[in-house]
């Protein structure tokens, strides 16, 4: 629990983005390549046909060899009603989409670079943060139902809708931590698939966000959560020595 808390400290500021890419939830491989990890249903990144596993190697004219590129790239998007070329492989071919961009100053407040995408952005009221509450749960359900059999993209699927009620409800410290657990969740798959990179990014990503829900916390109900969740990262961390 120690080394957890000195890595708690190490990554609680995190990551700040002012836009990034509408409906992707991006992850950096054992190779360094940025490889889509999730695609929102009903985005532009889902209607232009990327899929999990795609390769995203540009974005406009600048070409993207890791990470820290994708994201320095994405500090500097603008909304355009153009949208922006991205080249990625699939199956070692060369593609190219154009995606619409997402001002997102609401990441900023968790340091996480995502933009949820609501499918019915003409409804968003009635569908708020319980109804993607819902939602994840129903879809966390379904993927632990599987067992060993769930796969990496069914436990993408549940965070992103826990990231859409986040977006609905940004102050909520429970859907944040809940997000954390199952970053933690997906580092231990990651681990005993032996995929070393892409657990330990999903591990930084989930102390990332308990980081900032310490910080957040206004009472022990969080807290506890938090401790609950450090202690089924520690499993993660056993599964990758």
């Amino acid at each position: 629990m120690a080394a957890l808390c000195a890595l708690l400290c190490l990554f609680a500021s995190g990551v700040s983005a002012r836009s990034v890419l509408e409906g992707l939830e991006i992850v950096e491989g054992d190779n360094g390549a940025v490889e889509i990890l999730s695609v929102a249903p009903g985005s532009p990144a889902a209607q232009a046909g990327l899929q999990p596993g795609d390769r995203i190697i540009s974005i406009g004219k600048t070409k993207v060899k890791r990470l820290d590129d994708y994201i320095a790239l994405s500090k500097g998007l603008k909304r355009s009603a153009a949208g922006i070329a991205i080249g990625y492989l699939r199956a070692g071919a060369a593609h190219t989409a154009d995606l619409s961009i997402h001002s997102n100053p609401l990441r900023e407040k968790w340091g996480i670079p995502v933009a949820p995408w609501r499918e019915s952005r003409a409804s968003e009221e009635a569908r708020g943060s319980g109804f993607w509450l819902d939602r994840a749960r129903r879809e966390l359900r379904e993927t632990e139902a599987r067992g060993d059999a769930a796969r990496p993209e069914d436990h993408a699927k549940v965070i992103l809708s826990f990231f859409t009620a986040l977006d609905a409800d940004p102050d909520s410290l429970e859907t944040a931590v809940l997000i954390a657990r199952q970053y933690g969740k997906l580092a231990g798959l990651y681990a005993r698939r032996e995929e070393r990179g892409k657990a330990a990014w999903c591990l930084r990503r989930a102390l990332q966000i308990y980081g900032n829900a310490v910080q957040k916390s206004g009472g022990i109900q969080e807290l506890v959560l938090v401790k609950n969740g450090l202690g089924e990262m520690q499993e993660a961390l056993a599964a990758m020595r």
